[in-house]
């Protein structure tokens, strides 16, 4: 797979689709996000870093593309029309 193989396969899984998440978080310091567009696109973890957050929510969406994580970066995102930082904490 070659980044313009990349390129086809997130524009055929998202189509014109701007994935936005739900972001929970837990008392024991965990969280969770669920994709609003996509609820089958769920992460979580430990980090409370926003950025690393975020890194954790593309490679959700990069896994459930069935991308290899080698080719998740935030250009090919933004090229998809992609904007994962819009999210809310519930």
């Amino acid at each position: 797979m070659n980044e313009q193989d990349v390129r086809a396969a997130l524009k055929a899984f998202l189509g014109d689709k701007i994935l936005t998440f739900t972001v929970e978080d837990h008392p024991n310091g965990e969280w969770s996000a669920i994709c609003n567009e996509i609820p089958a696109i769920i992460t979580g973890g430990d980090a409370q870093d926003r950025n690393e957050k975020e890194a954790l929510m593309r490679d959700a969406i990069f896994t459930a593309a069935g991308i290899p994580k080698a080719f998740c970066n935030d250009a090919l995102l933004r090229d998809a029309s992609l904007q994962v930082a819009a999210y809310a904490v519930s």
